[in-house]
């Protein structure tokens, strides 16, 4: 039996969000987007949004959304929903910030779909649609958007990490075939959300929820990581990031707090330019030497062993299992030191699902590509897993 479902749809521009909006429109599903809420807003700040350029009407929006949300993280979510029938189905479009996630995460059969393109396939979209061919503002608009490093401001790179569904649109689509091709994967998932249970997990779906789960055992406060490592259809090892055994973990050793925090204390304005940095300890200026060059890497100073590293180290520990030709299933992208691990014991793919800004590792993939294939995870993600594959078979 069909349920109705509210779905909520967040991406960077130019991945597709709307194109999948109007395929759920013609499906019988009501569009609602965030959008209109902030050019009324707009509108009574004086602006008239019609009547301005693009890349300057985004901006606009863009700043009126962070004051809205900087009162109320939710506040979108609540608006857009204030005067719709909850019992139909719903898409919402635009979701940009966490809040606004852990709002709709309110109301039961919600669910967030994230569309993941990559860089290059987004600017060929939409540079000379929005940009008049100007790569450099797209750029600064893209970076923007993904994590403006405030609360209540653009994380969408965080939305997709907190998405239940992440739908790849890396590809172009230049003909009929190809826009059926990817509609009807849409669809399935669609079809999935309304009906849970109709369709059996992905080999993908299946591993990764395994390596999220293992996530959870992490003692790390910034960010739990789960890898496991599959050879012939078998999970061999698993690993989450962790202190070692004999030693304590920050939330006890620093009374709850992270030792790269202490060391963030000592270093709070880039070293290069003098601006202040992000959340993500990066230079504001995109084009600031500080960010080529990774002057400094926090990450190289955390107490921990990855979650990769460990499920390596088990493989050894348990009797020295080959890891060649095996696949690694990990939360999110390896850095540079696991990279170096993961290509030396004959490790075949990765499949990962959370980016990470370490440039030097995915250059360091890239020059070894012949030996190891990197894979953007797609499919359901473990926040639904069960939701949606728990239904009764026939």
């Amino acid at each position: 039996m069909k349920r109705n479902v509210i779905i909520g749809l967040t991406g960077s521009f130019g991945s597709g969000c709307t194109t999948v909006s109007k395929l759920l429109q013609r499906q019988g599903f009501k569009i609602i987007s965030t959008s209109s809420f902030l050019e009324k807003e707009a509108k009574r700040q004086g602006y008239n949004p019609t009547k301005l350029p693009r890349k300057k009407r985004r901006k606009i929006l863009q700043d009126i959304g962070n004051q809205l949300r900087e009162k109320d993280p939710g506040i979108l979510i609540k608006k857009a929903l204030s005067s719709v029938d909850l019992n139909n189905n719903i898409v919402i479009e635009s979701i940009k910030n966490p809040g606004e996630i852990r709002e709709l995460n309110k109301i039961s059969n919600s669910y967030i779909i994230a569309l993941d393109t990559n860089f290059e396939i987004r600017a060929d979209r939409i540079l000379n649609k929005e940009y008049n061919g100007d790569r450099r503002q797209f750029e600064i608009d893209d970076q923007r958007e993904r994590d403006e490093g405030i609360t209540h401001g653009q994380r969408v790179q965080e939305c997709v990490d907190l998405s239940d569904i992440i739908i790849r649109n890396d590809k172009k689509i230049n003909t009929p075939q190809e826009q059926a091709l990817f509609e009807t994967k849409v669809t399935q998932y669609i079809r999935l959300i309304r009906e849970p249970g109709y369709r059996y997990p992905t080999d993908m779906e299946l591993w990764m929820n395994n390596a999220y789960s293992i996530s959870l055992q992490s003692y790390c406060l910034k960010r739990q990581v789960g890898a496991i490592i599959i050879k012939e259809g078998y999970e061999v090892a698993a690993g989450k990031n962790d202190v070692p055994s004999n030693d304590r973990a920050c939330e006890i050793e620093y009374q709850g707090e992270c030792y790269r925090d202490e060391l963030r204390k000592r270093i709070k304005f880039c070293l290069n330019c003098g601006k202040r940095l992000n959340s993500d300890f990066h230079c504001k200026d995109i084009d600031c030497e500080y960010n080529k060059n990774n002057l400094i890497k926090l990450l190289d100073k955390c107490r921990s062993l990855h979650a990769e590293e460990n499920a390596i180290l088990q493989a050894a520990r348990l009797g020295g299992v080959s890891l060649k030709n095996s696949i690694m299933y990990t939360t999110t992208f390896p850095c540079k030191l696991c990279a170096n691990k993961i290509i030396s014991v004959g490790i075949k793919e990765i499949v990962y699902v959370e980016a990470y800004p370490d440039q030097d590792s995915v250059d360091f993939f890239n020059k070894h590509s012949k030996q190891v294939k990197i894979t953007k995870f797609e499919g359901v993600k473990a926040s639904a897993f069960y939701n949606l594959f728990k239904g009764q078979k026939n």
